[in-house]
C-alpha cells in the first residue's frame, strides 16, 4: 500500500510530542523529587539546629544544677565540720560534768561565808590608832550546779581547774552581813571635835580640852598647805567615841626641813627648837668641856642643811671638869643631865608641860609616878598612863626618841627584865614586822638596825 504523505508527516510529530511529552514529565517528576529532597533537606537541618539549640540548653541547665550542687556540697562539707566540732565540745562538756566534785548543802554554804566574815573581822578589832575597823557584808556572785536531792537543795561547785562555760552553771547572788548581837551603849560618849585646818599645837591642846587624848602623828608632803596643820584625822570629825581615847593626826609638812643651830642651847631649848623644826632629838652624849655647862657644843647634822622631817639630830653636851678632892681621889662633879619626859616622842609638849608642872619633870620621875597620879595630872586613860609608865620604865639612852615607845607599841616587852633577856635577833625581826606592817608610826627615813635594837638590850643591863 502506498503510503500517505500527509499521515506519515503527521505521524512523525505526534511521536515526537510523546516522546517530549515523556521528557517533560521525566523532568517534572526529576524536579519533583529534587524539590523534595530539599524540603527533606531543609527541615532535617531544622531539626538538627532545633535539637542543638534543645542540647545546648540541656548542657547550660546541666552545667547550672552542676554548679548549684557542688555550692551545697561545700555548705554541707563546712556544717558537718562545724557539727562533729560541737559535737567535740558536748562530748567534753559531759566529760566534766561527769567529774567527782564537792557538793554543799545550802545550810553549810552559807555558814562558810559566815566563817570567812568572822575570820576577815579579827584582825581588823586589834584597835590600832585608837579605833576599830568592821568588815561588815560579804557580797556574793557564786557560779554553781544546783542540784535537788532528797528534799535538800545542793550545790555543786567547780574546782579551781575547771574550765565550764558561764552559761552551764547557775548564778547563785546573795549577801552575808553582819548584826550586832548587842547594842553597843553610847551613851557615854563624847563627841570628837573637828581638828582639821588647825595647827598641830592647837590640835593637840583641843583634844585633851575634849577628853581625848593625842594618838599617832603622822607627816603628809603637800604643797598646798602650810607645814604643820592638821590635813585629816582619825576618828573623824563629829563622830562619838569613848573619852579617854586617842586621836590620831595626819599633818602637813614640806619635803625638806632646814637643820637649826643648837649650839649654846641647853637640852630642853634644842628640844623645843627641834619640835617647832619637826625635828627630833637623837642621841645626847656629854663630854667634858670649857664651855657652859649643859649647854650643847656639838650636833650631829650641821645647822642649814636640809633633812626629812622628824629627822632625829645626835647632840653633845658640855659637863663640868673632874676635881681632886681633899683626899686626893678625883670625884666627877658634871651633873649627868638626866632626859626629860618630853623625850618620849607620844607623850607630846603640852602632856610633858602638865607633867613637869606637878613635878615629873624627867622620864625617870614618870617611871617612878604612879598610874594614877599620871592619869590624874593629864587626864588620860588609864591604858594610855599605863603606856607612858611603861616607856620610861624601860627607857635608856641608847633608845633615843622613839624605842621605847616602838617597844610598848609593838608588845615585844611587858617590862625591863623581859628587855634585858631578850635575844636581838628575835626582837628585832618583830620591830621590823610591825613596822613595816605599819602597826607603829615612825617618821619619814626613821631606820632602825639589828645593832640598835642590841643596843637597846645592852642598855637595859646596864641599868
Amino acid at each position: 500500500m502506498p503510503v500517505n504523505p500527509k499521515r506519515r508527516t503527521t505521524a512523525r510529530p505526534t511521536g515526537t510530542v510523546a516522546g517530549a511529552a515523556r521528557t517533560a514529565g521525566a523532568k517534572r517528576v526529576a524536579g519533583a523529587t529534587r524539590v523534595a529532597d530539599t524540603v527533606r533537606t531543609a527541615k532535617t537541618k531544622q531539626q538538627l539546629e532545633e535539637e542543638v539549640k534543645q542540647n545546648s540548653k540541656l548542657i547550660a541547665t546541666l552545667q547550672t544544677e552542676k554548679l548549684t550542687f557542688s555550692s551545697r556540697n561545700t555548705v554541707l562539707e563546712a556544717r558537718v565540720k562545724e557539727l562533729e566540732k560541737t559535737n567535740l565540745e558536748l562530748d567534753e562538756s559531759v566529760r566534766k560534768l561527769k567529774i567527782a566534785r564537792p557538793t554543799v548543802p545550802s545550810t553549810r554554804l552559807i555558814s562558810s561565808f559566815r566563817d570567812a566574815l568572822d575570820d576577815m573581822r579579827a584582825p581588823l578589832a586589834s584597835g590600832m590608832g585608837g579605833v576599830n575597823y568592821l568588815v561588815s557584808e560579804i557580797q556574793v556572785n557564786l557560779k554553781a550546779n544546783v542540784s535537788y536531792d532528797g528534799g535538800k537543795v545542793q550545790f555543786q561547785l567547780p574546782k579551781p581547774d575547771d574550765v565550764i562555760p558561764s552559761e552551764n552553771l547557775s548564778t547563785i547572788d546573795f549577801v552575808i552581813k553582819a548584826t550586832p548581837t548587842t547594842e553597843v551603849d553610847t551613851s557615854g560618849y563624847a563627841e570628837v571635835p573637828n581638828l582639821v585646818g588647825l595647827a598641830k599645837e592647837m590640835g593637840e591642846r583641843l583634844i585633851v580640852s575634849k577628853g581625848f587624848v593625842p594618838g599617832e602623828i603622822e607627816y603628809e608632803d603637800t604643797a598646798r598647805i602650810e607645814p604643820g596643820i592638821v590635813i585629816s584625822q582619825m576618828p573623824s570629825p563629829f563622830s562619838v567615841a569613848p573619852p579617854g581615847g586617842p586621836i590620831d593626826l595626819t599633818i602637813s609638812k614640806h619635803p625638806g626641813v632646814s637643820v637649826p643651830g643648837f649650839l649654846g642651847l641647853s637640852l630642853d631649848e634644842a628640844v623645843g627648837v627641834a619640835e617647832s623644826s619637826e625635828l627630833a632629838i637623837g642621841d645626847v652624849s656629854h663630854t667634858v668641856s670649857e664651855s657652859e655647862e649643859g649647854t650643847v657644843i656639838s650636833q650631829g647634822v650641821k645647822a642649814g642643811e636640809t633633812v626629812p622631817p622628824g629627822t632625829a639630830i645626835d647632840l653633845v653636851i658640855a659637863e663640868a671638869k673632874r676635881r681632886e678632892t681633899e683626899g686626893g681621889a678625883e670625884t666627877d662633879t658634871a651633873k649627868t643631865a638626866e632626859p626629860r619626859v618630853r623625850r618620849l616622842v607620844n607623850i607630846g609638849e603640852y602632856n610633858s608641860d602638865k607633867l613637869d608642872d606637878a613635878g615629873i619633870k624627867t622620864i625617870r620621875d614618870l617611871a617612878s609616878a604612879s598610874v594614877s597620879k599620871i592619869r590624874k595630872v593629864t587626864g588620860v586613860s588609864d591604858s594610855v598612863a599605863k603606856e607612858w609608865k611603861l616607856e620610861a620604865e624601860i627607857y635608856n639612852e641608847a633608845m633615843g626618841d622613839y624605842g621605847a615607845y616602838i617597844l610598848v607599841k609593838t608588845g615585844a616587852v611587858k617590862s625591863v627584865d623581859d628587855l634585858r633577856k631578850a635575844d636581838p635577833s628575835k626582837l628585832y625581826g618583830v620591830v621590823k614586822r610591825a613596822i613595816a606592817g605599819r602597826k607603829i608610826a615612825v617618821p619619814p627615813g626613821f631606820k632602825l638596825s639589828k645593832k640598835d635594837v642590841a643596843g637597846w638590850i645592852e642598855g637595859a643591863n646596864k641599868k
